[in-house]
Order: C-alpha cells, then sequence, then structure tokens
C-alpha cells in the first residue's frame, strides 16, 4: 500500500470532515466507554453491557443480530459482493461484579478499573459505526461491528468464536480493537497454552480467603525458572485480583508463552508442581486446569492488510510498534483470516482498580481505524482471503 494514496483519501472533502468529526467528538466517546465501564461484565455475565450495545447501534441506524450468548452483530450496508470488513472489541472484563466499575475524567485522563480493556474498545465502535453512517462515503465492501462476549481467562475467545462462525466466509478482513496502546500492530502471535487455577474449599474445612495463599502462589509461580527453551509464564491476566483484594473470584488464569508445544508440557507440570505445594502448605484446595491455547501463526509483512496499517500510521504520523497478538488474533489467523490488533489511546494499569487512558490520542486511534476500514473495503485487492 502506497502512503501517497491514503494522503490523497486524507485530501478528500468528505474524508477530511469525518475526521474533523471525530476530532472534536473525543468526549463523547469518552462518555461512552464511562457509561459502557458502568455495567459489570464479568466473564460469562456479558448480558446487560450487551444490551447497552444493542440499543446504541439501533439508535445510530444498523442491522442488529446477537447470539444466544449475547455476542453482538452489527451491519453497515455497502455492495453486497464485496468483501466484509469486520471490527471487534470485547465485552468481558477481568474484575469480578464485587469490583466498583465506575470511571471518571481526570484531567487529561479517564480512570478506572477496565476502562482501556475494554470499555474503550466497545466505545470505538459505537463512535466508528457512528461516523460511517453519517459520512456519506460508499465502501465497496461492507463493515460489520461485532462485540463479543467469554474473550478473557476460561471463556477462551468462545464469543469471537461463535460470531465467525456465523458470519462464516463473508469475513474478508478482522481488525480487533483495544482501548491501550495507540501504535500496535499485532498481526503475528506466539505458541500460547492457557491454564486456569481454581478454588472452592479447603482441606481441613476451615475458611480461607483467596488473599492468604494468593501472594505465595503467585511469588511462586514467578520464581519458575527453566521451563524449556523461550517458555515464560505470563501473570498480567490476575493483577486485577491482586489490586481488587475480591473474595468473589475463585480462579486465576496463567498463561505460558514461548516455546513450542514440546516444551510446554515440562511448563505445565512445573506449575502444577507448584499449585499442589501452596495447597499443601496453606489448607486450601486448589486444582489446575487446561483451558486452551494456540500454535505460533502470523500474516506475512507483506500483506496487504499489514501495509495498510502501516501506510496509515505514516500519513497520521503515528509511532508504530509490532507486538504479539492474543488469543483473539490466534483464533482469526488460524482460520484463515487476515487479522490485526489496533490501540486506540495510550494508557497504564492495565488489569488494576486504577486502570487509565488518555483522552487526547483517541482521535488518533479513531482515524487510524476509520482510514483503515475506508482503505480496505475501497480496494477490491486487499482482500487476501480465499
Amino acid at each position: 500500500m502506497d502512503p501517497q494514496a491514503i494522503t490523497r483519501t486524507l485530501a478528500s472533502t468528505k474524508v477530511a470532515h469525518v475526521l474533523h468529526v471525530i476530532d472534536r467528538n473525543i468526549a463523547a466517546v469518552a462518555a461512552d466507554a464511562i457509561a459502557i465501564n458502568q455495567i459489570p461484565a464479568p466473564t460469562f455475565a456479558e448480558r446487560e453491557r450487551a444490551r447497552f450495545l444493542i440499543e446504541r447501534f439501533q439508535t445510530i441506524g444498523l442491522k442488529v443480530d446477537r447470539t444466544p450468548r449475547w455476542d453482538v452483530i452489527a451491519e453497515l450496508g455497502g455492495a453486497r459482493n464485496g468483501p466484509c470488513l469486520l471490527l471487534q472489541a470485547s465485552l468481558d472484563t477481568i474484575f469480578p461484579p464485587t469490583v466498583n466499575p465506575t470511571a471518571r475524567v481526570e484531567g487529561k485522563k479517564v480512570v478506572g478499573p477496565g476502562i482501556g480493556d475494554n470499555a474503550l474498545g466497545l466505545a470505538a465502535l459505537l463512535a466508528l459505526a457512528e461516523v460511517f453512517s453519517r459520512a456519506g462515503l460508499e465502501p465497496l465492501g461492507r463493515v460489520l461491528f461485532a462485540a463479543t462476549t467469554a474473550t478473557e481467562g476460561a471463556g477462551n475467545v468462545a464469543g469471537l468464536k461463535r460470531v465467525l462462525g456465523r458470519l462464516g466466509e463473508r469475513v474478508g478482513w478482522l481488525v480487533c480493537l483495544k482501548g491501550h496502546d495507540l501504535g500496535r500492530l499485532s498481526y503475528t502471535t506466539v505458541c500460547t497454552r492457557r491454564l486456569r487455577i481454581v478454588w472452592g474449599g479447603t482441606n481441613h474445612r476451615k475458611s480461607v480467603e483467596p488473599m492468604e495463599f494468593l501472594p505465595d502462589l503467585l511469588r511462586s509461580l514467578g520464581a519458575l525458572e527453566g521451563l524449556g527453551p523461550g517458555v515464560k509464564v505470563d501473570l498480567d491476566p490476575i493483577e486485577g485480583i491482586l489490586s481488587s483484594g475480591s473474595h468473589a473470584t475463585d480462579g486465576i488464569g496463567v498463561d505460558l508463552k514461548g516455546g513450542n508445544p514440546r516444551s510446554f508440557a515440562a511448563a505445565e507440570r512445573a506449575v502444577r508442581n507448584v499449585v499442589r505445594e501452596v495447597a499443601a502448605e496453606r489448607g486450601v484446595a486448589l486444582k489446575t486446569q487446561a483451558i486452551g491455547g494456540w500454535d505460533e501463526t502470523a500474516l506475512p509483512d507483506d500483506h496487504p492488510l499489514v501495509q495498510t496499517v502501516l501506510a496509515v500510521h505514516q500519513a497520521l504520523n503515528i509511532r508504530t510498534h509490532s507486538t504479539p497478538g492474543g488469543a483473539e488474533a490466534a483464533l482469526a489467523l488460524a482460520a484463515g483470516i487476515p487479522t490485526v490488533v489496533l490501540g486506540i489511546t495510550h494508557g497504564r494499569n492495565r488489569h488494576r482498580e486504577n486502570e487509565w487512558v488518555e483522552l487526547e490520542p483517541i482521535s488518533e486511534g479513531l482515524a487510524q481505524v476509520f482510514l483503515t476500514a475506508l482503505t480496505l473495503t475501497s480496494t477490491p485487492a486487499g482482500r487476501a482471503r480465499p
């Protein structure tokens, strides 16, 4: 993709107007993110948040459908014979319902647990749906929007799997939206195995609160060494539990990343051994469950989807950094769907109660997705899926 082509697109009066609208509507996007964040949506309990998205998509004027498990699919018209671009964001959060979900604007930031992962990603879907529906532009292909359930932990991206199964070959490309990490361009994944450590009772019939044994468990897991070439334990998904100190959580997720499928057997044995040792020392019943995982996948560097995003970033002066994608990208890439993961703004403290995102860069994040979507759905050659 020629960056000059994006520059010419930027010179269009209609496109320039859209970007101006995006820039002046940051406050409205932030308000949507805050409203979404107020609706608790732990994995497998996303219904009320899904209802909010359905009502908003319908108000914008999109055709809306959902799966029986409340994955939301909204459709924006285009030429029926063109490829479909699917913009996706996850509905669920790692935080249990006991955590206060209140988010608030503090100066140039929005602060709240889950605001960047992924209330802002969902608000971006609504903003982009409204922009496309009001823009007066006619892309060759359709643009679809999906808010999917069961992404985190034990959900293991079941919602996205259902959505892709329902849409089938209609999906030409997938762009996954995350609130954090503007400039991110993920189109590869590393080999990963997902485990979940659960508890539910004690060996000595006494009440033991999770925070009485979790610090020991986390320290022991973090100290594991010699797991195999390139294998590491990723404890990031459980940081929200530590920050909340919630008693409502009955398990934590642990990801083994890197290496190869053969090396994971030894790594999983090491994790299970740590869990057994902590359980015996603390007198609590712990169990290690295998949730799933994925192998290494990637788009080639010269793929049209990758090159389009790079050209858009160059035109908007966004500094690109490549980082491996997670379960959503792995699922779609393994299914042969060209996929990238993009961030909307900058922020910190993901999966903590003091999580925050910056307001000002949101307009850049939305502009990159809009221009990427417009370019892909206006260029038949961009579709690489057979």
